[in-house]
């Protein structure tokens, strides 16, 4: 399959998945949050999924400080720096992307990762035109990610329970945290 078929393979079924996120998950307003703690991840951090029709994908974060930046009624948003959301289709990488962890208020032990696309004009040009477009249309709208449900994988959960501090925080947190 060429690049832009498989760009635009990969855009397809983000768009048909991302489309289908219940209600309660899209991200709503949003504002800064008083929420002081962060997520300290110390080693980039991956985890498998199969979707659709059997695809695989890895996603994961990478390695940095996730702080707590935003909120909305639903939860909490924890922002890395750059583009530390890990994104691959098979073993292809559909690209870093902007984001992190989102927590939710009612369920906090049932985390999501959440990206975003940041406006990127060499991406654009290289994708061709119906996948720019379809690119450039989710450009900052934020995402989740398991689309349908919480992260499942029991290692990466624990790296995140784990990985979560308080401000004034320099050993991990027990129960009560993500």
């Amino acid at each position: 399959m060429g690049l832009r078929a498989f760009g635009l393979a990969a855009a397809l079924f983000l768009l048909c998945v991302c489309s289908d996120v219940p209600a309660a998950k899209k991200a709503g307003a949003l504002k800064p949050t008083e929420e002081a703690s962060t997520f300290v991840i110390e080693r980039d951090a991956t985890f498998d999924v199969k979707l659709g029709i059997g695809a695989k994908w890895r996603w994961g974060l990478h390695a940095g400080t996730y702080v707590a930046t935003f909120e909305n009624d639903e939860g909490v948003f924890y922002e890395g720096t750059g583009s530390p959301v890990i994104s691959y289709l098979g073993e292809r990488s559909m690209g870093d992307y902007a984001g992190g962890i989102f927590v939710p208020r009612a369920t906090p032990d049932s985390p999501y990762l959440y990206y975003y696309f940041k406006h990127d004009e060499d991406t654009y040009r290289s994708a061709g035109a119906v996948v720019a477009w379809m690119i450039k249309s989710g450009d900052g709208k934020i995402m989740f990610f398991p689309y349908k449900e919480p992260l499942k994988d029991p290692a990466f959960l624990a790296m995140l329970k784990s990985s979560f501090r308080t401000v004034d925080e320099t050993m991990p947190t027990g129960a009560g945290s993500p």
